[in-house]
C-alpha cells in the first residue's frame, strides 16, 4: 500500500507527463470568454483562456496544469501553441474587437514574451493593431499591475507596433 505522500508524487508524474504528451498532441485549445463593455452591453473583445481536452479526463481548468508547466519550463511552448491557434481563430474578429490573455507570471519576468507573441502572429497570419492587444492578466483574473507586468504590456505593444497596423 502506498502512504499519500508517495500516490501524490505519481499523481504528479503522471499529470505531468500526460500534459506534455497533451501539448505534443495539441489537446491544449484557446477559449474565447466574451468581454462585454458594462456602460453598452456591448460586446468589447474576448479574453482568450486556456484549456486541455484530455482523452480520459475531460476538459482541464488551468489550476492543474499551469504550475506543471511553469515548474517543467515548457510554459513558453504552451503560450506559443494558446497563441497561434487563439490568432488563426480570431483572425476574422472584427476591430474595434479586442483580445486579452492570460499570462503566467514566470513569463512577466521573461524578456521573450513579446517576441513569442509576434511569432504567433507571424505564424498565424494574424494581423495586430495597438489596441489588438488589450491587456495582459495574472492567472487569478485580476490585471497584474506590477513592474514586470507593465514593462511586459509595454515591450508587447512595442513589439506589435513594429510588426504591424491592422489585421
Amino acid at each position: 500500500m502506498r502512504t499519500f505522500e508517495e500516490s501524490s508524487k505519481l499523481m504528479s508524474y503522471d499529470s505531468a507527463a500526460s500534459a506534455q504528451q497533451g501539448l505534443r498532441l495539441g489537446q491544449f485549445i484557446p477559449h474565447f470568454q466574451p468581454i462585454v463593455a458594462l456602460r453598452t452591453g456591448q460586446l468589447a473583445g474576448f479574453e482568450i483562456l486556456a484549456r486541455w481536452y484530455h482523452p480520459q479526463r475531460g476538459l482541464v481548468l488551468p489550476d492543474q496544469f499551469i504550475s506543471l508547466a511553469e515548474k517543467q519550463g515548457w510554459i513558453h511552448s504552451l503560450t506559443l501553441e494558446l497563441l497561434r491557434k487563439a490568432f488563426e481563430a480570431a483572425r476574422s474578429i472584427p476591430e474595434p474587437l479586442t483580445l486579452s490573455i492570460n499570462i503566467s507570471p514566470v513569463q512577466l519576468r521573461t524578456p521573450g514574451l513579446p517576441a513569442l507573441v509576434r511569432k504567433a502572429a507571424e505564424e498565424t497570419g494574424f494581423r495586430i493593431s495597438g489596441s489588438g492587444w488589450k491587456s495582459i492578466f495574472s492567472p487569478a483574473g485580476n490585471l497584474v499591475g506590477t513592474g514586470a507586468a507593465i514593462r511586459a504590456t509595454s515591450r508587447c505593444r512595442q513589439e506589435i507596433h513594429r510588426f504591424g497596423r491592422v489585421r
